[in-house]
């Protein structure tokens, strides 16, 4: 049994308009993975930045995040090496080969240091890098998971670091699933009168 020509143009026509009809939903079910992958990223930065704080040590609470290890946010570091406010990657959250990066100190003997992130906060205790904090991240950029790089940016005045994901299109501004994802980490959740992890059995 065969099929005349306008069967099969029939046939045809409904599998195009089935495939453009079904197109937009396909992109719209990745851009939907893409989305939770990325603030699944961004959760983890936060965790890495200021700590785990539901992690207990017998029965008490842990603070062991970098911003409490090391007193301040870590640097951000562009391809060069140099340290910016902007555009560069927080290396510092997977290795401690970054200029200026203290060696670990000893528990019993803490360090007291000053910090250029905290102006005001001449002295306060630190442990120093106790990292790395997460995993390297491919081509040593954190990317959202769209695959582009997240935008880091330190502002000096409010001491408020920002992280940005550029979404779908990859640029800044956009609509939709296009529309840049910022995740704001303030100063007030990392400067602190007493940060760390202190033992009552010691």
């Amino acid at each position: 049994m065969g099929f005349t020509l306008v069967e099969l143009l029939v046939v045809v026509g409904i599998m195009g308009l089935s495939t453009a009809l079904m197109a937009p939903v396909l992109v719209d079910r990745n851009n939907a993975t893409h989305l939770e992958r990325t603030l699944e990223s961004l959760d983890n930065l936060e965790k890495a930045i200021l700590g785990r704080r539901c992690d207990r040590v017998r029965g008490e609470v842990k603070f062991g995040g970098y911003a409490s290890h090391m007193g301040a946010l870590p640097e951000l570091v562009d391809k060069s090496g140099a340290i910016v406010s902007r555009g560069g990657q927080p290396r510092g959250l997977w290795t401690r080969d970054i200029a200026g990066t203290p060696a670990v100190f000893s528990d019993d003997l803490p360090g007291v240091s000053d910090y250029t992130h905290s102006p005001g906060f001449k002295h306060f205790v630190r442990l120093g890098w106790r990292g790395p904090y997460m995993e390297t991240p491919a081509g040593g950029a954190v990317a959202d998971g769209w695959g582009t790089p997240f935008v880091f940016d330190y502002d000096a005045v409010s001491r408020d670091f920002k992280i940005t994901s550029l979404a779908a299109d990859g640029k800044t501004g956009g609509r939709g699933y296009a529309d840049d994802i910022v995740r704001i980490i303030r100063a007030g959740d990392y400067l602190a009168t007493v940060a760390g992890y202190i033992s009552p059995h010691t």
